[in-house]
C-alpha cells in the first residue's frame, strides 16, 4: 500500500544534490516539488571539500523547500557498497533467513559487527529456483554518510544503494516486456552501474567507466584544465569543434563499448535461456553526443534514452528547463521516493539499526500517538527523560475524561473508517474515532444471527482489541515515569543535549548514576500472560488477561544489582498499583546485569567455552511480585523479542562512544526486567499504601481513566 505522507527522494552525486517529492495520486505518482542543487566543483577532484560541499548543498536544499510533513529515502554511492547475488536451493521458505545469514557470512569480506547488510529475495512464479541479492556497506561509511543529513535535521527512513534505486525506478515505470532481458546503464561522474534486468531478477555490476573518464581524455587530448575540460563535454553538441571533440573521447567509447560486451557475455553463460533485446540509459553522462549511436552500431542491440518518466505525473515542471536539463539524472531520486512510498520491487534498505530503531515509534504513532514521545529514551538520548511533563499524556488523551467515540451512522461509513483513517488529526480524535467504528461494527456483529460458537467468541474477542490501543499509551507512561523518579534530581532538569553534555564534563560517567530505557517489548494476551515471559514454576494460572511486558534498560552505576531492586523494581511496583487506572503491575521478574561489551556468550553455555555470568554481575533472577527475590537462572530467550545478548551484539556493533557526549560506553550496564500488566482493577490488597489515601489517590495520575470509564 502506498505511502500516504509525500516522500522526497534525494540523491547526492558527484556533480549535484537531486531530489524529487512524490505522492501516491489515484491513477499516478504526483510531483510535487523538485530540486538541483550543483556543487561549485566535481567532488572527486577535490576531496578534502567535499564534506563541506555535501552539507552546503543539504542547507541549501533545506532553505529552498518545504520538508515538513515528509519522509525522507536517500541514495547510497554505489561504490561504497557491496552487491552480491547468489542462487539458493529449493527450501522452505522459513529456512531462508538463516542460509543467507550464512551465506552473507561468506560473502562480505568484513567482519559482520563492521557492515550494515540486507538482503533481497527475487523469485519467478513459474519457477522453484530462488536468487537473493545481499548489500552491504562498511558501518562507518553509512555513518558518515547519513550524519550529513541528521545534522541538518532530515532524518531518513531508508537508505537505498544508487544501482537499486535506479532498478526500482525503471522496474515500476517501464520494465522490460515478458520474455524480454534489458540492460540498465545508469552512468555517474565516477563509475557506470549496469544492470541486467529479466523477469524478476536482477544482476549488476559496476563499470569503473564515468563522465570523468570523457573529461580526462579531452584534458589529454586539448591540454586544457578540468574545469575547461567538462565545460567543453557538456556543450560538445553545440560547438563547431564537436567531430575532435567525439575523435578525443572515441577511445573512451570502445572502452564502455567493452565492459558492456564483457558482462553481457558473463550473463548470458549463466542465464543461457536470457534475451537481451535493448540496453536503456540513463543519467546526464548519457547525453554525450554519439555515444547512444556508438553502442548500438557497436552493440548491435537497440540503446535508448530514458528521456521521460511514463507513470509518473510531472505537474506541468517538464516544461521548466531545469527539470528537462536533468530528466536523465532524476532516475535515483525518483526510485528512492518510490520505496518511500511502497512501491519499490527491492526493498532492501542499508539504514543502520540504531537510527532505524530511533524511528520505529514514529511507524507507530498511528495508534500510540504521543505515547511514543514516553519511549524516547530507548535512542539513548537521556536528556529527554524530563521533556515531557506529567501531564502531557492526559492532555494529549483528551484529560482525565476523555470523551466517548463517536459512532459512524452505518456499517459501510464504519468500514471506511476501518480502511481509511483520519489524517493530520490529533492523537484523541484518531484513536476514538477508529474506536466508535469498531464498536458499531461490534453492535452490528451481536445482532447477526448465531453460527459457530468458536467463531462467534473469535470475533467478538477480536472486535474488543481497539480498546486496548487507549490502555497502551498509559502503561508506557508508568514506565517513563519510574525511570523518571530513580534518576538522580541533578538529572530530571536537564532538558536539552548541550546541557547534558555540560553536566557529564562535570561528572564521570560512572559516578553519575542515571539509568534509562533502552528497549521495550509488550504482547497482549486474553488470558496468563506472564506464561508468556518464560519460566515461572510454582506460579497460579490466571485467567486475566494483560500484557507481558519486557524492559531492557541501561545504566552507568558499576554495580546496580541491589539498587534496581531497591529503586527501579520498586517504584514500576509502586506506580503501576496505583487503583482506578484499569490495569497494575504484578508478577516482578530481574534477569540480570550485564556489561556492554561483555565477551559474546556462546551457545555451548559455562563450563564448554562459553560465559559464566556469575563473573558479570549477573543479579537475581525469579519471580518477585509479592514473594520476595526468586533464584538465580540464566534467561531464555523470549519468542519475537530482543534478548539482552542481541542488545549488547547490536551495541558492540558500533563505535562503543555515547551518542550525545562521546563518552566510552562500554562500561555501562545492561539489565532486563520482565512484569506483566493485568488489565483489571488493583486488586485492594496489593495498593501501596501511599494509594490508600484521598490525597494521594488521583494525585500523580497520569492518563488514568476514571472509576467506572476503563
Amino acid at each position: 500500500m502506498a505511502a500516504k505522507l509525500p516522500v522526497w527522494g534525494i540523491d547526492i552525486g558527484q556533480c549535484s544534490l537531486k531530489a524529487l517529492k512524490l505522492q501516491a495520486g489515484p491513477d499516478k505518482i504526483e510531483t510535487l516539488a523538485f530540486d538541483v542543487v550543483e556543487h561549485p566543483t566535481i567532488l572527486s577532484q577535490d576531496e578534502a571539500e567535499a564534506p563541506a560541499a555535501i552539507k552546503t548543498a543539504i542547507e541549501t536544499f533545506i532553505s529552498r523547500n518545504d520538508i515538513r510533513n515528509s519522509l525522507f529515502v536517500v541514495s547510497v554511492p554505489g561504490q561504497q557498497t557491496l552487491t552480491r547475488f547468489t542462487k539458493m536451493p529449493p527450501v522452505e521458505p522459513k529456512k531462508i533467513p538463516d542460509m543467507v545469514r550464512y551465506e552473507a557470512g561468506q560473502q562480505i569480506p568484513f567482519d559482520m559487527d563492521e557492515v550494515v547488510w540486507d538482503y533481497q529475495i527475487f523469485t519467478e512464479a513459474d519457477s522453484p529456483d530462488v536468487e537473493v541479492g545481499i548489500f552491504a556497506i562498511r558501518r562507518e561509511l553509512i555513518r558518515n554518510h547519513l550524519s550529513q543529513f541528521t545534522d541538518s535535521g532530515i532524518e531518513p527512513i531508508i537508505a537505498q544503494a544508487g544501482p537499486m534505486a535506479s532498478y526500482n525506478a525503471v522496474r515500476y515505470d517501464c520494465p522490460p516486456t515478458e520474455g524480454e532481458a534489458m540492460i540498465l546503464l545508469d552512468m555517474g561522474a565516477l563509475a557506470t552501474d549496469l544492470i541486467v534486468m529479466e523477469g524478476n531478477t536482477i544482476w549488476s555490476r559496476p563499470v569503473p567507466i564515468g563522465g570523468n573518464r570523457f573529461t580526462e581524455a579531452l584534458v589529454s587530448a586539448f591540454k586544457i584544465s578540468f574545469k575547461k575540460a567538462e565545460d567543453l563535454k557538456r556543450n560538445a553538441a553545440s560547438t563547431k569543434y564537436a567531430r575532435q571533440i567525439f575523435q578525443a573521447m572515441r577511445p573512451v567509447f570502445a572502452d564502455m563499448v567493452s565492459e558492456v560486451q564483457r558482462s553481457i557475455g558473463f550473463y548470458t553463460s549463466t542465464h543461457r535461456e536470457a534475451n537481451i533485446k535493448r540496453v536503456l540509459g540513463m543519467g546526464n553522462a548519457f547525453k554525450l553526443p554519439g555515444l547512444q549511436k556508438f553502442l548500438q552500431q557497436n552493440l548491435q542491440i537497440d540503446v535508448q534514452k530514458l528521456s521521460k518518466f511514463e507513470k509518473l505525473d510531472t505537474a506541468g515542471h517538464e516544461k521548466t528547463s531545469e527539470f528537462a536539463d536533468n530528466m536523465m539524472s532524476f532516475g535515483v531520486a525518483y526510485g528512492l521516493a518510490l520505496q518511500g512510498l511502497g512501491l519499490a520491487s527491492v526493498e532492501s534498505s542499508l539504514l543502520p539499526p540504531e537510527i532505524a530503531k530511533s524511528l520505529i515509534w514514529k511507524k507507530k504513532r498511528p495508534w500510540f500517538g504521543l505515547s511514543a514521545a514516553c519511549l524516547a529514551l530507548a535512542a539513548g538520548s537521556v536528556w529527554l527523560s524530563n521533556s515531557m511533563a506529567h501531564g502531557s499524556l492526559d492532555e494529549g488523551m483528551g484529560g482525565p475524561n476523555p470523551p466517548l467515540p463517536p459512532k459512524p451512522p452505518d456499517v459501510q461509513s464504519a468500514m471506511q473508517v476501518i480502511e481509511s483513517p483520519p489524517q493530520g488529526v490529533a492523537a484523541l480524535k484518531y484513536v476514538t474515532t477508529i474506536l466508535g467504528a469498531a464498536q458499531m461494527l461490534k453492535g452490528e456483529l451481536d445482532k447477526l444471527p448465531p453460527v459457530s460458537g468458536d467463531q462467534t467468541a473469535y470475533l467478538k474477542k477480536i472486535a474488543k482489541l481497539p480498546m486496548n490501543n487507549l490502555v497502551v499509551p498509559r502503561i508506557i507512561d508508568v514506565i517513563h515515569r519510574a525511570f523518571e523518579d530513580v534518576n538522580p534530581k541533578a538529572l530530571r532538569s536537564i532538558d536539552s543535549p548541550d546541557a547534558y553534555r555540560a553536566y557529564a564534563r562535570d561528572h564521570p560517567r560512572d559516578e553519575r548514576g542515571e539509568v534509562w530505557i533502552q528497549d521495550v517489548w509488550m504482547n497482549f494476551a486474553p488470558e496468563d500472560p506472564a506464561s508468556m515471559l518464560g519460566e515461572n514454576r510454582g506460579r497460579k494460572r490466571r485467567s486475566t488477561g494483560g500484557w507481558a511486558i519486557r524492559v531492557i534498560g541501561r545504566t552507568t552505576r558499576p554495580n546496580p544489582a541491589q539498587w534496581l531492586d531497591d529503586n527501579l523494581i520498586k517504584a514500576l511496583d509502586t506506580l503501576g498499583k496505583q487503583p482506578d487506572r484499569g490495569f497494575y503491575f504484578h508478577e516482578f521478574e530481574e534477569f540480570g546485569v550485564v556489561q556492554v561489551r561483555a565477551p559474546r556468550v556462546s551457545r555451548a553455555g559455562p563450563g564448554r567455552g562459553g560465559d559464566d555470568r556469575r563473573n558479570q554481575g549477573f543479579g537475581r533472577a525469579g519471580p518477585r511480585g509479592d514473594r520476595g527475590p526468586g533464584r538465580l537462572r540464566p534467561t531464555a530467550p523470549t519468542p519475537k523479542s530482543r534478548s539482552i545478548d542481541e542488545e549488547i551484539e547490536r551495541l558492540r556493533g558500533g563505535d562503543g562512544l555515547d551518542l550525545v557526549t562521546g563518552e566510552d560506553v562500554t562500561g555501562d550496564r545492561l539489565f532486563e526486567i520482565r512484569f506483566v500488566a493485568y488489565k483489571r482493577k488493583t486488586p485492594s490488597k496489593l495498593i501501596p499504601a501511599r494509594w490508600k489515601t484521598k490525597k494521594e489517590v488521583g494525585a500523580d495520575d497520569a492518563g488514568a481513566p476514571p472509576s467506572g470509564r476503563r
